[in-house]
């Protein structure tokens, strides 16, 4: 089963009464009274936050890509070739599905391109997400995987998940070991305050969009991701 500790932020303690999710979130509930309340807020193409010229088009997708994009880049090593890690909660911000999609928000010089399940599957991440039983848990729908992939089980076909999982798995151990992480299995992890080597900043930058934060593994765009792991490894070794 898949799953482990850089994939896993423990629930902590927190506003009572947050802000929440609810039909409106998505839906235009109760404005017209009548089935069109059910439309959906938004399906206009995104232009991504963070990154100039990068837009989402993803049809329904759209919507989720309002709120699913990174809210920054990594900052330019400085003179010295080093970057500064800046909080314990350093990185693309939440939510940067959109951007793994597009093959962007990664840091490096590692370049991406719009995996198929941006491009080639119609309303992306509702297809994916709801299917066509609509299924509000948001999981991943197996169902949906099936019309390309047709001995899919689960949606970790051909062991990319597990592929992808090994090779975080390695780039945690690594920033563990130098210093650069901390934190435990029960807690959780985060980056550590200070100044690193901009190629080692950039490999953490990564493992926290990829792990952290995209929950995918691999999934949304494999072979970007996949680079990125490659890139951040030979960074940290």
């Amino acid at each position: 089963m898949l799953g482990k500790r850089q994939f896993t932020r423990p629930a902590q303690e927190g506003d009572p009464n947050p802000t929440h999710q609810d039909c409106r979130t998505c839906h235009a509930v109760h404005t017209s009274f009548t089935a069109a309340d059910w439309a959906l807020e938004t399906t206009a193409p995104v232009d991504l936050y963070a990154f100039e010229g990068v837009t989402y088009d993803g049809g329904k997708g759209n919507l989720c890509g309002v709120c699913h994009q990174p809210r920054r880049v990594i900052a330019e090593a400085d003179a010295d070739g080093m970057i500064e890690v800046t909080s314990t909660h350093w990185g693309p911000h939440h939510g940067p599905q959109t951007a793994v999609l597009m093959g962007t928000g990664g840091a490096g010089e590692t370049t991406g391109s719009p995996s198929f399940h941006a491009t080639g599957v119609e309303d992306t991440c509702v297809s994916c997400h709801l299917g066509e039983s609509d299924d509000h848990t948001f999981e991943a729908d197996v169902a949906a995987c099936v019309s390309c992939h047709a001995d899919a089980e689960d949606v970790n076909v051909n062991g990319l998940q597990t592929e992808v999982e090994e090779g975080l798995d390695e780039i945690l151990d690594i920033l563990l070991a130098k210093g650069m992480y901390e934190g435990d299995e029960e807690h959780g992890y985060h980056p550590v305050v200070g100044s690193y080597p901009a190629a080692e900043a950039q490999a953490m930058w990564n493992y926290i969009l990829l792990a952290v934060e995209d929950h995918s593994r691999g999934v949304h765009n494999p072979a970007y991701t996949k680079a990125l792991i490659a890139a951040s490894l030979e960074a940290l070794r």
